[in-house]
């Protein structure tokens, strides 16, 4: 409702300006939004594959210690089996995203450039390209200049999340398995 009025304000008093007046400030508030758009979505993509990464090691050493084996844990029943059920799916989906991310920018290097090493600077300095362009106020000459590289990175991060979803159901049938074995282990 506050977002409605604002807007609403700001309509009114554009009302007020002439037209070129008018345009100039709607082409600001485009050029503005624009800038804070690809600035996001340039962190986002950066920050997709540390974040797996975080979680893959966090997950790792929680799944670590919570061992099925141990008679004394097992004993608790349902609730340490859901647990693990829970510790196994968020390992998976994780390392299954990392994986994901990884093999198909893998994949964007070898195929999208001239070669691996022209790739590899062209893939990992492009954020850095993004943002120096965003700093001297040229964001449609960026949105244009790195649109193919833009759509391409899209792709991996919305491959990535469905790898990531998979992992998630990957690892639940993995714990499940392993808890069938442990239950026909134990009388």
């Amino acid at each position: 409702m506050v977002k409605s009025i604002a807007i609403y304000k700001i309509l009114l008093a554009s009302q007020v300006f002439e037209d070129s007046k008018s345009q100039l400030a709607f082409d600001s508030i485009e050029y503005i939004t624009s800038i804070i758009l690809v600035g996001l979505a340039t962190i986002v993509m950066m920050l997709i594959p540390v974040f797996l990464f975080y979680r893959v090691v966090v997950n790792f050493y929680r799944l670590k210690n919570n061992n099925i084996c141990d008679t004394e844990t097992w004993s608790f029943g349902n609730t340490f089996k859901l647990r693990y059920l829970k510790l196994h799916s968020k390992f998976f989906k994780n390392f299954l995203g990392l994986v994901s991310w990884n093999l198909f920018s893998f994949l964007y290097i070898i195929f999208g450039f001239k070669s691996i090493s022209a790739g590899l600077k062209e893939y990992f300095y492009f954020p850095f390209y993004v943002f120096e362009s965003l700093i001297k106020n040229d964001v449609y000459n960026t949105i244009i200049l790195y649109r193919s590289n833009g759509v391409i990175m899209i792709i991996i991060a919305i491959l990535t999340f469905a790898f990531y979803l998979i992992g998630k159901y990957i690892g639940r049938f993995i714990a499940e398995n392993k808890i069938k074995k442990v239950e026909l282990s134990f009388p």
